[in-house]
């Protein structure tokens, strides 16, 4: 894509991009980048992609790119989604390092909300390189749990 370059994301991150469709316009997607935790930039961003530009082969939208989520600062490599169970929202997940939790961003036709459900997280995780700096976030197909190694 044109546009695309220069998106913030970290080649080594297991899960560094995660895409969602906007809702409220079917040819738009929300495409979700964490940065390299502990370097700049950090942290969860997002982008908006249109795939009518470019002659249909899509592009970001100028001017939306590398937004940073509210809430996102902090966290790193864990990151998923999943259908809400109204069957027609999203909830994207990430892993915050500092404090130790997880963050709930839902999805709907308004956008993203900014303001994340928090839980906390019984794992004290630490970044180091390169013995566990990685790991991954998977949510179950009915939607009521999540595991992370």
């Amino acid at each position: 894509m044109p546009n695309g370059s220069g998106l913030f994301g970290y080649i080594i991150n297991s899960q560094a991009v995660f895409t969602i469709q906007n809702l409220s316009d079917h040819n738009k997607y929300f495409l979700f980048t964490l940065g390299h935790y502990g370097f700049i930039p950090q942290g969860l961003y997002y982008s908006v992609i249109d795939m009518t530009l470019n002659g249909g082969l899509g592009d970001v939208v100028n001017g939306m790119k590398n937004i940073p989520v509210y809430g996102g600062e902090n966290t790193a490599n864990w990151m998923s989604g999943t259908r809400h169970k109204n069957n027609k929202d999203a909830w994207l997940i990430v892993r915050s390092i500092v404090p130790s939790q997880y963050l709930a961003y839902k999805i709907t036709s308004s956008g993203i909300d900014t303001i994340p459900i928090v839980s906390p997280s019984i794992v004290n995780t630490t970044i180091v390189w390169p013995e566990n700096y990685g790991g991954t976030l998977k949510i179950s197909q009915d939607g009521n749990k999540i595991i992370t190694n």
